[in-house]
């Protein structure tokens, strides 16, 4: 789930805001570039990723032209081992291979240098325990609202609930999630063969549609004010258009409470749902900073979680499906949803 895109984006906006509580003139034009970066790691042997861009107007993150060509690395605190990242699109940074996998109890520091010189190292963070995921329930909910042309709309979402252990110290979490929802399409006679030719019958075909993020709020937990051997916490509350069953994956993501503080205090003003002129209640301060010049302002955070995974398989109501698209023969379904699979063994695994 990439919610610190929209963090990001209020980041920026937000900078030149922090004072205004009063009427101002803005000059949309003026105000030199700052550096915003959206970085994470964890526990597991995965690709890494750090974003790097910079703002340059009033609309936001629109230049990546300072952020090509960077050194871009992670470095574990105790053994100075590093974790060299390669650009593969402009501005973002990914690791390959290797056997560099983030540690629980360890501490990592970020550094960037750019192609000017600048450098850049954020605070150490430290990988905590996982939280472990006693179970995964959804729940349907429906919610009726009157159309602008006084038409009833229905819309219907799963709430998503999961139940964590709550035996070990206090723990602080990020929810993210990613899913896959049975998909299809229907090809016309196609002279009795199917869209591989193989001499069956054309008709209804299925795959399985991958969608990430399906949400874009910030959830958050921690076991601070719980008591008891587990606790349950709302994890998401996804919307539907879809027909058939749908697989999601959610993650918990547990960091140290630094970084939990940051993501509160972006929840809490993303949640404020004020307007873009309404000063924020309390600035956001990243954990990057630039190392030669301490007070220049950067937008962003490194963040190092400890990942606990769990799934969860249910299946749409029959009201307010999409009907079935009609393709050509050459229409594949997995090209027609991509990114999609035909399989997915663990659909087989979860969904009845």
């Amino acid at each position: 789930m990439r919610v610190t895109q929209r963090v990001a984006y209020y980041l920026v906006l937000m900078t030149g805001l922090v004072s205004c509580t009063e009427p101002i003139s803005l000059d949309l034009d003026s105000g030199e570039p700052q550096l915003v970066v959206e970085a994470e790691m964890s526990n597991l042997l995965e690709s890494y990723v750090v974003s790097l861009a910079a703002t340059t107007d009033f609309d936001g993150i629109s230049d990546r032209s300072i952020a090509r060509e960077a050194d871009v690395s992670i470095i574990e605190e105790r053994s100075g081992e590093s974790l060299e990242l390669f650009e593969v699109f402009p501005g973002e940074y990914y690791s390959f291979g290797g056997d560099f996998q983030g540690e629980v109890g360890e501490q990592y520091r970020l550094r960037i240098v750019l192609r000017d010189g600048r450098t850049y190292e954020s605070q150490l963070v430290q990988i905590p325990e996982p939280v472990d995921i006693v179970n995964i329930n959804s729940e349907l909910r429906e919610e009726r609202f009157l159309s602008e042309d006084l038409v009833e709309q229905r819309v219907f979402f799963q709430d998503i609930t999961a139940r964590l252990d709550n035996t070990m110290q206090d723990h602080f979490a990020i929810f993210d999630n990613r899913g896959f929802v049975e998909s299809f399409i229907d090809y016309p006679t196609c002279g009795g063969f199917d869209r591989n030719n193989q001499g069956s019958p054309a008709g209804p075909v299925r795959c399985w549609a991958f969608q990430d993020p399906i949400i874009q709020d910030i959830s958050l937990t921690s076991n601070l004010s719980v008591s008891g051997d587990n606790y349950e916490a709302v994890a998401m509350s996804i919307p539907f258009d879809a027909r058939g069953q749908y697989v999601l994956e959610v993650d918990v993501k547990a960091m140290d409470a630094q970084s939990f503080n940051f993501w509160q205090q972006a929840k809490d003003q993303l949640d404020k749902g004020d307007g873009i002129f309404d000063a924020p209640f309390a600035p956001i301060v990243g954990n990057i900073r630039n190392v030669d010049d301490p007070d220049e302002t950067v937008l962003g955070y490194f963040n190092a979680y400890a990942k606990s995974t769990a799934q969860i398989c249910f299946e749409w109501p029959a009201i307010g499906t999409r009907p079935t698209p009609i393709v050509s023969c050459s229409t594949l379904c997995t090209d027609f949803y991509a990114p999609a699979v035909f399989e997915l063994p663990l659909a087989d695994e979860l969904c009845p």
